[in-house]
């Protein structure tokens, strides 16, 4: 099967990793650091959601947010909580497979330092077995 391909149905209601709802999991970790010296600790929080809705021909929806608490900074400065998404599509140049998306997100909670937008581009060669 190409990367481009309409994907086949494999049994009833279900379509294979090229179509429909796909890759729902996230990344969760917390870093912690105690220093001797007061104000030097560390408590970061990170988690980031993955959710890809698949259309044929390598399209695709995804939104995957990078959100963190820092238990270490002042109340109402802790939280970085962004809200948006992004497309991209799987195709080959030659015979290379390649993987291009792009994602723009809104910070709708966030310390005072940060911008409220992120944009985050990727270009990702693939190499399937």
């Amino acid at each position: 099967m190409t990367v481009h391909e309409a994907p086949e149905k494999t049994r009833e209601g279900d379509y294979d990793a090229n179509h429909d709802l796909d890759a729902n999991h996230s990344v969760c970790s917390n870093v912690w650091g105690i220093d001797t010296d007061p104000g030097n600790e560390i408590n970061l929080f990170t988690l980031q959601p993955f959710v890809n809705y698949n259309f044929d021909k390598g399209w695709y929806l995804t939104t995957s947010p990078i959100m963190t608490h820092n238990a270490e900074t002042p109340s109402g400065q802790r939280w970085t909580v962004p809200l948006g998404g992004g497309m991209g599509r799987v195709f080959r140049i030659g015979t290379q497979a390649v993987n291009a998306q792009g994602h723009v997100y809104y910070n709708i909670e966030k310390p005072d330092i940060p911008g409220d937008w992120t944009v985050r581009l990727q270009f990702q060669l693939m190499f399937p077995r």
